[in-house]
């Protein structure tokens, strides 16, 4: 039977390989990262969600400024049912990251990057949708200026978008926020996380991701809610900051050679990885272990047994110092008169 610290020592041949492959051997999880990039992604989908309240109020009228001329819409008709199937093949890929994370030994740092970047992604999204408003993509679409009143009303529809997602599925409608589109955002981002952290024999999940990527653009351009030009430009964003972001990352000695730079102009970058020494190893490990059962459970009994101590007047009777707590004091070998 093997020991348990046997079992928490890594494979000497295994690190090796792993240094030599310029992975990263010593990673901490740093939750405290993980929560902070949660907030970054919070504050931002709350702020996208307020500029497309804003953007629909500022959209063109649908009788003085007609659909754009687009290469693709122009020629293919319009699927009344195409971007309900979009926001599925979505789902099915945030389910495949899901399940990346579930089973991921780096979890924290997966968590933390795509927070990070689909924060970033976002808020640059709400520049673009507010410097400019494209007209209408669609005839179909009945899109006109509805003036919100006062701030109020505002921020009650930016959190009836927030809640929803953004998702039609989720009763959400909005118009305006065409530059550039935020369905592709996701899709493509999904994508990458998945295919990224996946190892390379992974060859058919691979496939099905980039086909659920291609697929959902497709559908984007068939409901004809969006030009051609956001589409492109969303994948562009989307797959070039990814890419940015892990060459960074996995090369070290990119950002120390001009540290002071890369301080200042990627803060978040720069803070979030600054304990990655390599590229995160693709390892598995199942989440929920007997150890960690028994961590766990030792912590709360530790916590109760505190508490008791703080309320009972007399903590050395009573329920926890039964034997299924606390274990009796040693006996000291001498027998009672």
């Amino acid at each position: 039977m093997l020991k348990s610290s046997s079992l928490k020592q890594p494979n000497q041949s295994t690190e090796r390989r792993l240094v030599l492959g310029g992975y990263a051997t010593n990673l901490k999880p740093e939750i405290r990262k993980a929560i902070l990039a949660l907030g970054y992604v919070f504050v931002v989908t709350w702020v996208t969600s307020l500029t497309m309240v804003v953007v629909h109020d500022r959209v063109p009228s649908m009788e003085k400024f007609p659909p754009l001329p687009d290469l693709f819409l122009d020629n293919i008709p319009h699927i009344p049912y195409a971007f309900e199937m979009c926001e599925i093949t979505g789902t099915i890929l945030f389910c495949l990251f899901l399940g990346v994370l579930f089973f991921h030994k780096h979890r924290f740092i997966l968590i933390r990057r795509f927070f990070a970047l689909s924060g970033t992604v976002f808020l640059l999204r709400c520049v673009t949708m507010l410097i400019t408003s494209l007209s209408v993509p669609g005839a179909h679409l009945k899109c006109n200026p509805r003036p919100y009143g006062d701030w109020f009303q505002r921020l009650y529809y930016a959190y009836l978008i927030w809640k929803g997602a953004g998702m039609s599925i989720q009763g959400v409608r909005t118009c305006g926020d065409y530059m550039f589109s935020g369905h592709t955002v996701a899709l493509t981002m999904l994508n990458f996380f998945v295919t990224e952290y996946t190892t390379r024999r992974m060859y058919y999940l691979h496939t099905l991701s980039w086909l659920l990527n291609m697929f959902g653009i497709f559908f984007i351009l068939a409901a004809h809610e969006h030009y051609s030009i956001d589409v492109f430009i969303a994948f562009y964003i989307t797959s070039r900051l990814f890419l940015y972001y892990h060459t960074l990352a996995n090369n070290q000695a990119l950002m120390q050679r001009d540290s002071k730079r890369t301080k200042v102009w990627f803060p978040l970058f720069s803070y979030f990885e600054s304990e990655v020494n390599g590229i995160v190893p693709n390892q598995y490990e199942w989440p929920i272990t007997i150890e960690r059962l028994q961590y766990w459970i030792l912590n709360g009994v530790h916590i109760l047994e505190s508490k008791w101590k703080d309320l009972v007047p007399n903590p050395n009777e009573g329920f926890l110092r039964t034997k299924f707590f606390v274990k009796p004091a040693a006996s000291s070998g001498k027998k009672d008169d």
